[in-house]
């Protein structure tokens, strides 16, 4: 039995709207000779998991008209159709429709094609990312009573979403919708919505190989300590002088002292010399005792000579005598 087109895309809406088809039923694409085609995914990342007819379309760079191809299988008589032709994919110069977010906007659908129209992609008053650069044609190329105008009142379709761009592989831009109540992912620019946790989140992979060293200072500095044995010099804390000097004639003998610093001999104090006054080169002036006045002693004219004389000695006031 053979399969139409339209029996196709039965076929697909029946396996579901974002469904890939199997092996078979889209195997290649084919458009009117000279177009390309683009990737355009205006009603968000879920479409791109359905089948490739869903975002791959025929695009004529002259009339900028965007329509759909014909899709053949082995598992379809679908034919190509004469003078259709595999397109290649536009270049970003040719069709891109966005180079940043700014470039996409998310807008509510207004107008879709009718009922009969079978390749009407989207939803009624539903929210679609439209492209500043490359307008989404919401009537798909259906004019007159094939495309319906809708009043959409009540709530916001497009109130939890965001519009970003897209970039393929060969540099071009496509508008899609994100849900912004989504995980945050690298591809999403605003702020994660997810709270730092308090506690660290990877523990160290190895332990310190060594303690740091205590600073000289630590409650055990004994240096200089008197001791009289090495146990007097341990005090508790960093020792730096853990031996008591016991050389006789060393430097800090009975003292504490750092074993890796050799002891130092004790000076040897020069002989002392007796101190010798220098001889004064002015003349020595004994002080002259006091002389005691000299008195008068009374002489009679009647006293011997002998007796004047013995009188005098005995005062010391006899000039010359012994």
């Amino acid at each position: 039995m053979k399969l139409i087109l339209s029996t196709v895309l039965a076929l697909s809406l029946s396996i579901g709207t974002n469904a890939v088809l199997p092996p078979g039923y889209e195997d290649d694409m084919w458009c009117p000779a000279g177009e390309c085609k683009i990737y355009s995914i205006p009603f968000g990342d879920d479409y791109s998991d359905g089948p490739s007819s869903s975002f791959y379309f025929c695009y004529n760079s002259v009339t900028e008209e965007v329509t759909d191809g014909v899709w053949t299988g082995s598992l379809t008589d679908v034919q190509q159709p004469k003078g259709w032709e595999k397109p290649e994919m536009c270049s970003k110069e040719v069709y891109s429709e966005c180079e940043y977010d700014h470039d996409c906007k998310p807008t509510i659908r207004t107008e879709m094609p009718s009922d009969d129209v079978e390749h009407s992609r989207g939803e009624k008053c539903g929210c679609f990312a439209d492209s500043v650069l490359h307008p989404f044609d919401q009537c798909q190329g259906e004019t007159g009573d094939y495309c319906n105008d809708y009043s959409c009142i009540g709530r916001d379709p497009c109130k939890n979403q965001r519009a970003k761009c897209v970039i393929q592989d060969n540099g071009a831009g496509a508008c899609t919708l994100h849900n912004k109540n989504r995980d945050y992912d690298d591809d999403w620019t605003a702020k994660p919505t997810m709270k730092p946790t308090k506690k660290p989140t990877r523990k160290p992979t190895r332990k310190p190989t060594s303690k740091p060293t205590p600073s000289p200072t630590d409650g055990g500095n004994t240096c200089g300590s008197s001791c009289s044995n090495d146990s007097d010099c341990f005090k508790g804390g960093f020792v730096q002088c853990g031996t008591c000097n016991k050389v006789h004639g060393t430097q800090g003998y009975n003292t504490c002292i750092d074993a890796s610093t050799p002891s130092t001999p004790a000076p040897i104090p020069s002989p002392e010399e007796p101190v010798t006054s220098a001889p004064s080169s002015k003349p020595v002036n004994p002080t002259p005792s006091p002389v005691e006045p000299m008195t008068d002693m009374p002489i009679h004219m009647s006293m011997p000579m002998e007796d004047m004389f013995n009188e005098k000695r005995k005062r010391g006031y006899v000039r010359g005598a012994v």
